[in-house]
């Protein structure tokens, strides 16, 4: 039996709480609580944050109609604008025609609203398509493994920089930011030849990606880091704190391309987990490319653990 027409439209006010609810309610269940927290940010403060709610409406079922109910909602997604010009995909999987439809209205919204990097992150088994996400216009971009280290656990860290490494001491300079220009050339000049998330390279402005920075856990511009050695920028170190949580989070970490191979890279890690450590944080915690081996054996070394992978289909625009 052939699927009932719809239109897929933006969410009129008086549907929102119901398009909301079906839309928590088909998620599978860690994006629930993902989308609990995002909602709970959000507010109903800024009109404009909603926007992005779309539904798919039955064609006997005008949006004119106070009197609504979730089961009138055929289908429905929300992209979340987020800080640095980027935004959050949320729509359940396996809604068929429906959902396609819908996953390619947020793709023109996007495209309208000139957002440059648009993600929908969820886990391997959680039934999304990657060939029905990349015709829909969000192919698959990477996958992200997400690891720990235990702060109180020392036994796990070990010297990371093996036989063919020499000592490579560096110093830290804090407050990165009062130097904005100075940071975004040295964290450009980490991009070049990077094997994490290649693809992002160019796709924002330095200031819309430091932007993006800032929104993660509690911005503390104290822990902005430039890593210098002899007086030269060879690399970047970006710390955040998650009050309550027990974590830190390395947000961002780069070595610029001609630094690389000299045992740096590990030695900002260690640098990071200190840092956490002295301020009483039971873990640090970050996201690194599944394809970043190189990274990914620094990290083993140093005692971090998998506990989670995501898959991260994007919608990439880079502005002219």
């Amino acid at each position: 039996m052939p699927e009932k027409s719809c239109t897929v439209v933006r969410c009129p006010p008086h549907w929102r709480p119901a398009a909301l609810r079906k839309l928590h309610d088909s998620l599978p269940a860690e994006l629930q609580a993902g989308l609990a927290q995002a909602l709970h940010t959000t507010g109903v403060a800024t009109a404009t944050a909603w926007d992005g709610l779309l539904i798919a409406a039955s064609d006997s079922a005008a949006p004119v109609n106070i009197e609504i109910s979730p089961d009138s909602i055929t289908g429905v997604a929300w992209v979340q604008r987020l800080p640095g010009e980027t935004a959050c995909l949320w729509i359940p999987p396996n809604q068929g025609a429906i959902g396609s439809a819908i996953m390619r209205a947020a793709a023109a919204f996007v495209d309208e609203r000139q957002i440059p990097l648009t993600q929908l992150v969820v886990s391997p088994d959680d039934g999304y398509s990657d060939a029905e996400c990349s015709a829909a216009g969000f192919p698959k971009f990477a996958t992200l493994r997400y690891l720990y280290v235990d702060l109180a656990d020392d036994s796990r860290r070990v010297d990371s920089r093996g036989p063919s490494l020499t000592p490579s001491p560096l110093a830290f300079a804090a407050h990165a930011e009062r130097e904005s220009g100075r940071l975004e050339r040295i964290v450009e000049q980490t991009y070049v030849g990077t094997l994490d998330c290649p693809g992002l390279d160019g796709v924002r402005p330095l200031a819309e990606v430091l932007q993006g920075y800032r929104a993660q856990g509690t911005h503390r511009p104290e822990h902005w880091y430039l890593a210098q050695t002899e007086g030269q920028d060879v690399g970047a170190l970006i710390l955040a704190e998650h009050p309550g949580l027990g974590n830190w989070e390395l947000v961002y970490m780069g070595i610029t391309a001609e630094a690389r191979g000299r045992g740096y890279g590990a030695r900002i890690v260690e640098f990071a987990i200190d840092v956490a450590a002295r301020h009483h944080a039971e873990r640090l915690v970050l996201a690194v490319d599944a394809a970043n081996e190189p990274a990914l054996r620094v990290y083993g070394r140093l005692g971090f653990i998998t506990w989670a992978e995501r898959i991260v289909y994007a919608r990439l625009r880079a502005r002219a």
